[in-house]
């Protein structure tokens, strides 16, 4: 089995990737959605807000996760009271997810945050989505309905693409000029010829 993580900056299309890799019949973790689903926990809202303050709290009981988001990306500190609340809580589902597939060649964990949690260093290969920051602050207002403002703020806890880039083993390009899915196709082929040994 080889782990390969997917990473990039937000708006740069990693979800896009990951889902034709899916398409491909690798199987998927997506962290994100993982994450957002444990804040329905109750035990979990309950700490969020002890950490943050019933702002963060929703008339339900739940959270109000817009207030959440600006209260996340509001400080550093409050970003990293969240991360060590849920990062943890994700890396166990994670290592669950993973038993249930212990017979396939290839899985792919997505991540914005692959490399600032330092779960990447439980994977065998990391893959950055490479994309130009305007063009990916112009998908994420269409997409999300944001400011530009509140995007800035979201890319300024995050490493930025050229350092991702770096740190990635692999780099896919999608920049509306290179073709994405030749691309996932070769890596899709480099990744499925890498020696099972390489898994840690």
């Amino acid at each position: 089995m080889i782990k390969a993580g997917i990473t990039g900056i937000i708006g740069s299309g990693k979800t896009t990737v990951a889902r034709v890799f899916e398409s491909l019949n690798v199987p998927v973790f997506y962290a994100d959605q993982e994450a957002r689903k444990m804040y329905g926990d109750k035990k979990v809202v309950r700490r969020v807000t002890d950490a943050l303050g019933t702002k963060v709290a929703g008339k339900d009981g739940g959270l109000d996760f817009s207030a959440l988001a600006q209260t996340i990306f509001s400080s550093k500190e409050n970003l990293s009271k969240i991360n060590a609340i849920i990062h943890p809580l994700v890396y166990e589902a994670l290592q669950k997810w993973i038993h249930r597939f212990e017979n396939t060649p290839l899985l792919m964990y997505e991540s914005a945050l692959l490399f600032e949690s330092g779960f990447h260093k439980t994977l065998d290969v990391t893959i950055c989505v490479s994309a130009p920051e305007q063009a990916c602050i112009q998908r994420v207002m269409h997409r999300d309905n944001i400011s530009k403002v509140d995007i800035l703020r979201r890319m300024h806890y995050q490493y930025s693409d050229s350092v991702k880039c770096q740190l990635a083993d692999h780099i896919i390009i999608n920049d509306d000029k290179h073709m994405v899915i030749p691309q996932v196709l070769d890596l899709h082929h480099t990744l499925l010829s890498l020696p099972q040994s390489q898994n840690t």
